[in-house]
């Protein structure tokens, strides 16, 4: 082969190596990641005790803008009009996150209103989750209460 030759393969290994390395990178972050809920015992710093909250997680770090937990009745009859029970929002260069839980005040991130501390939840009772994020609108209903434990 001649040295021309060479470095022509040489040039499009390169391209071929940039074009996957891209589309890896654009296709990887246009799919929402996945969410999930579990309920976590959190330790309450004022009293000591512990409480249990949900904490959700995600298989991908996402950028919050905008955070809302509604109850799930008034969410499915008025839908973003819906008063929230808890609401954050934040700047658009807000800090990835991998997960977070219920009332945790999150870097970056404010209060929607002034003085509107989260709710605390009613047991065995329906929410809804609405984010709006860096690769879309995420949504997740889920139950306030203790998990079922798997037998052993």
């Amino acid at each position: 082969m001649s040295r021309k030759q060479i470095v022509i393969l040489c040039v499009l290994g390169l391209a071929a190596i940039g074009a996957l390395l891209y589309g890896f990178g654009v296709f990887h972050g246009a799919t929402p990641p996945k969410m999930l809920m579990r309920m976590e015992p959190i330790v309450n710093r004022k009293t000591g005790r512990r409480i249990m909250q949900p904490t959700f997680g995600f298989s991908a770090p996402v950028r919050i803008t905008s955070l809302r937990v509604y109850d799930a009745k008034a969410y499915a009859e008025q839908g973003e009009k819906a008063v929230p029970v808890w609401a954050l929002v934040g700047k658009p260069i807000s800090v990835p996150l991998r997960g977070f839980h219920y009332g945790q005040f999150i870097r970056k991130m404010k209060l929607e209103k002034k003085g509107h501390r989260p709710v605390q939840l009613i047991r065995d009772h329906r929410y809804c989750l609405v984010m709006k994020t860096d690769r879309g609108v995420l949504k997740m209903s889920f139950t306030y209460g203790p998990q079922r434990q798997p037998p052993r």
